[in-house]
């Protein structure tokens, strides 16, 4: 998934500047897919646009189906605002 807002990265860039690969969150990154965790296998900045994130996350078995699943997103302390996806 793509968001923003996920705070420092490693090696750390300056604000507004175009990140390569390979610079990741600094912060440990968790997930909850309706409300069990779920393993984020990456967090980094996407190569190319400024502030972009990209989270590479698996859906843990016993998450729950259907069209309005809740998604949660913690760094440190911080919590995201609830989104939905979708689970078949």
């Amino acid at each position: 998934m793509e968001c923003a807002g996920l705070g420092a990265v490693t090696p750390s860039i300056p604000a507004g500047s175009i990140a390569r690969d390979g610079t990741f969150v600094a912060g440990q990154v968790q997930a909850r897919i309706g409300g069990t965790s779920a393993t984020v296998v990456s967090a980094a900045l996407k190569a190319g646009p400024v502030g972009v994130y990209v989270l590479h996350i698996i859906v843990p078995a016993d998450a729950p189906p259907g069209g309005s699943v809740p998604l949660e997103i913690r760094v440190g302390e911080r919590v995201s605002a609830m989104v939905s996806i979708a689970i078949q």
